[in-house]
């Protein structure tokens, strides 16, 4: 499944938006690993259109974070945690990544009126028909008419970012 700009701008037609740049929410529990899967996938969207990336860390209260996600509300969220009870305006696309997110990613559609459409990368093994996408690594061997099966994790290494680092690394490489 390839995406393109034209897709992008079409979907954002679709949904009434005026010409403005998309407003993309990554939502992750903050651990780098994890963020940057869906951090990643925001950055590739916004080389393709204007964006306007917004990151949110979402933490739950100790007492709290291992219960079943179906199961915790946003009242259980920790001090300083994202939440989304104070939220005015939705954004166009939430990308959420790891189980931190997904009791909140499974709610966004409701929350902002059917405008914001929710992408969750890994398997979220729970309530998949409430993503608009799911971007799953194909070892999870997930199916479905939402799901995108990728080899790996979505990352944020482009040729770019690898061409800048890469006289960092020229010296300890020439041995090799």
């Amino acid at each position: 499944m390839e995406v393109t700009s034209a897709d992008i701008e079409a979907e954002g037609r679709a949904r009434g938006m005026a010409a403005r740049p998309l407003s993309i929410w990554v939502v992750s529990d903050g651990r780098t690993g994890i963020q940057n899967q869906a951090l990643g996938l925001a950055e590739a969207v916004a080389r393709l259109t204007p964006a306007e990336i917004t990151v949110q860390t979402v933490r739950w209260r100790p007492a709290f974070d291992r219960w079943p996600s179906g199961l915790k509300t946003p009242a259980m969220l920790a001090p300083g945690s994202f939440d989304p009870r104070g939220v005015a305006e939705w954004p166009d696309l939430w990308i959420a990544t790891g189980r931190a997110s997904l009791p909140l990613s499974a709610r966004v559609r409701d929350w902002s009126g059917g405008r914001t459409f929710v992408v969750q990368t890994q398997d979220p093994r729970w309530r998949n028909d409430r993503y608009g996408l799911i971007v799953a690594p194909a070892h999870d061997a997930l199916s479905g008419p939402n799901v995108l099966s990728i080899t790996g994790s979505p990352h944020r290494i482009t040729p770019q970012r690898l061409a800048e680092a890469a006289p960092a690394f020229a010296a300890r490489i020439a041995p090799l």
